[in-house]
Formats: C-alpha cells, structure tokens, sequence
C-alpha cells in the first residue's frame, strides 16, 4: 500500500513539474513573440526617422512614409533594409514633424518608392538612406476583376469617392461621374483600378459644399478613362489619373456588349427559351480572320421571351437577373458584329471553388444580412401563401469571381404571408416558431437583394 501511494506521489510531482516547464516554455514564447513585435516596432520607427532625415538633407517637397519592409540584412556595425515608401500629402517644410505624425497623419500619395536605408547597430541611428521611384506600370500586375467581387465592389465606392475628391481640389471646371469598372489588378501592396467616368454638367464648386453627382448631375458627351492607384485598401487616397477619349474608343466596347446581348436575345428565341438570358460579363475573347469568339457569363432574368418587342436596353436595364448562371460562346461576325452563332450551358455553383470570406470582409457579412432579409421577405411575398420567415444569423459568406452565396439561418414566424401588397415588418411585428430553415441565396456582383433563394427545414 504504502509502495502504490508513493508511485502515485512520483506521478504528481511529475506532473506538477511537466506543468511548470509547460508554464515556463509558454512565458517564453510570449516574451519572444513580445520582443518580435517591439523589435519590429523600433525597425519601423527609426526607418521612418532616418526618411524624414533624408529628406530633411535633400530638401524634399514633402516628407516620404514607410509603406512596408521588403527584406533586411544584417552586417557586424549596421543593418541594411529594403522598404517600399511614399510620398505624402505633409510638406518638408514642416520643421517639427516627427515619427508618430507621419505614421498617423501624413497621408500617402504617388509615387511609390523603392529605398534603401542603412543605420547603425546596436543604436539604429541614421547612416545612410536613398530612393527611387517605382514604374506602376513595368509591375507584374494580375487581374482580380473576375475573382473578387468584394474588391470590384468596393472599388466602385473608392472610384467614385476619389473622383470627387480630386475634381473637388482642382476647384474649376466640370464633376467627372464614374460609369463602369474596366479592371482591378494587384501586385502586393499595390491595386490598380481602369475605369469608365463622364464628364457632367455641374461645375466645380469654389468651396467646401457637396454636390451629390449621382442625383443632381446630367452626363454630357465627353467621356473619360481614368487610372487609379493606392496601396492596401486605402482606395479613397488613390491617385487619380483621367484621359479624354474619343467617341470611337469609347463606343467599341459598348458596341461589343449590345452585339452580344443581341446575340442572347437571337439565341433565346430560336431555341424558344422560357425568359430572356443578360450578359453579365466577358471572360474572354478571341479575334479570327472573319469572326470573334466570346467567352462570356451571362444569367437568365425575369424577362419572358413571349415578348416579341424586348430589345437590348431594356434587358440591360429592366430585365433583373436570376438563377441559373450559365457559361456562353457567341461568335460575331467581323467587322459588323452580327450574330454567327451562340450556345450556353449552366454552371453548376456547388461545382465552383468558393472561397469563405467572412472572416475577412465585415463590410460585406454586414451588407449580407440586409440582402438575406430583404430577399427571404421578397421569396415569400411572391409566394403568397405559408408563413413569412425571419432571419437569425450568418452561417458563412462565399464568393468565386462576381458570385457570391451567403448560408444563413432563418426561423418561420406566426405571420400568415398576405395575398395582396401590403407590408409587414417582421422583425416587428412577428414571433417565431420552432420551425427552423437553413437558407442559401446566390446571386452575381452586389446585387444581393435579387439573390435566388432556396431554403430547408433542418427541424
């Protein structure tokens, strides 16, 4: 007995002590992740000083920022960094600027920089720094338009948002309105967006008041195509760069997309489909002698094809998008763009490789649960009959190019759908039950409130 408590006192003490290496081992990570972290604190700071040294020496307009350490490189007396840096908008002038003012205030502007800074070890004093612009344009940029909807997305509000801005500090001549997303492309820590703008009629304003371009001001005839460049996600502070171009340049690609909706409409009445199908967007295109091969995503829409009278502005603007998405090939004829023949076939979503995105975009989850209420009440109204459902919460977020499924969880309420168009407030009004849904809504861009809608008891 007393040999089996003593192996058992063996087998506490152990543990205690396997315990306390464990506490030991886990302090230590902390304090090194801990000196990781202030170590690279004080690499940040004491490059950004010796930035604003070198710009002091050199008598440089405005005073660069440290974008981002590239690479660093040990020797016995000092350490050689590789950063990416900026110009910023806070003028050199400024005797008294330091550190903490130009990481919190100095916002960024072109160009973007490649520098080398070199300071003293152990001290991380200044001994040399110098920098030269980067060519945007010689950078491997890749596409991202058809594989984030998220970024095209916000892209759009960064665009019209710097347009403004700039249109706004020129103070003389016309409000630029932005039209359409040409491309997104990313390399690192650069986004690059091409976009379509028009000029208006409303003139800059000489002060600080607001003009809401999208309400109050007409497109006139001159159109734009305009770069602009940020770093990050820091898309409202992006450089702005706008050129005329001519009415030819600016109808061709116009031209290329009505031809092919009329394409779709052609197709859609030799092949007597039940609604009309909308082009979404062209993945590809490839020119021959006398024709050209589109690859293009397009969708069925609201629209039925028993109206002989439907034309290409209407389906472009009236005839709203809904399940199924499908995969096309139209071939135009060269040089009139008229139709040579066209065949689509659908795209299975489950088959798609999505990507879970909400973790990364809040934006997006929050903007989301609007589009779930407000497609569930849409679903239901139009089924007039059974009870409305409510929503309760975000199961997950998905998107593969300009498609995007949200999973949710919904609850059916006491209230009766009503067989007319009333309104019911839901949220407000109704109770749940014990009957409960799981929900999936896909649907292309951000047009989240014509999501297609298909919902499961789980009870």
């Amino acid at each position: 007995m007393r040999t089996t408590t003593k192996r058992y006192e063996v087998i506490l003490v152990r543990g205690k002590m396997y315990k306390f290496i464990v506490f030991i081992a886990l302090i230590a990570v902390q304090l090194t992740n801990s000196a990781a972290s202030k170590n690279l604190l004080d690499d940040e700071s004491a490059i950004q000083e010796a930035l604003i040294t070198l710009d002091k020496q050199s008598h440089a307009a405005y005073f660069t920022k440290l974008l981002q350490i590239i690479a660093k490189i040990e020797k016995a007396d000092q350490i050689v960094f590789k950063i990416n840096a900026t110009s910023t908008v806070c003028s050199s002038k400024d005797e008294v600027i330091d550190v903490p003012t130009v990481k919190s205030v100095c916002t960024e502007k072109m160009p973007l920089l490649e520098c080398t800074v070199i300071l003293k070890k152990p001290s991380l004093e200044y001994s040399a720094a110098s920098c030269s612009e980067v060519d945007i344009s010689s950078l491997p940029l890749k596409s991202v338009k058809s594989e984030n909807a998220a970024l095209v997305g916000s892209a759009m509000h960064s665009v019209e948002f710097a347009l403004y801005r700039v249109d706004s500090e020129r103070r003389s001549g016309f409000y630029k309105k932005f039209k359409d997303i040409i491309d997104v492309s990313q390399y690192g820590i650069v986004t690059v967006i091409e976009a379509k703008a028009v000029e208006t009629d409303c003139p800059v304003i000489d002060d600080d008041g607001i003009v809401d371009i999208q309400e109050e001001c007409k497109d006139t005839d001159v159109s734009y195509k305009c770069k602009f460049v940020y770093f990050y996600s820091y898309g409202y502070d992006a450089s702005v760069d706008c050129s005329k171009i001519t009415l030819d340049d600016s109808n061709h690609a116009n031209d290329e997309e009505s031809a092919i909706q009329e394409a779709l409409i052609t197709l859609d009445k030799q092949s007597h489909a039940a609604y009309f199908t909308k082009l979404l967007q062209i993945i590809a295109k490839t020119e021959k002698t006398d024709h050209i091969v589109f690859k293009i995503n397009a969708t069925s829409t609201v629209c039925s094809s028993k109206d002989e009278v439907i034309d290409v502005p209407t389906v472009k603007s009236i005839c709203t998008e809904k399940m199924p998405l499908l995969e096309c090939t139209v071939i135009l004829k060269k040089p009139s763009l008229e139709y040579s023949a066209a065949s689509c076939s659908e795209v299975d979503i489950s088959s798609l490789p999505l990507k879970s995105v909400k973790s990364e975009n809040a934006a997006l989850v929050g903007s989301a649960m609007h589009s779930v209420e407000y497609a569930l009440y849409r679903v239901d109204s139009e089924r007039r009959s059974g009870f409305y459902k409510k929503f309760k919460d975000i199961i997950d977020v998905s998107q593969y190019g300009i498609v995007t499924v949200i999973e949710a969880k919904a609850v059916e309420t006491d209230c009766p759908v009503i067989d007319d168009d009333g309104i019911v407030d839901v949220e407000e009004d109704c109770k749940d039950t014990g009957v409960s849904y799981k929900c999936k809504f896909v649907y292309f861009y951000s047009y989240g409130y014509d999501a297609s809608v298909d919902c499961v008891s789980v009870n």
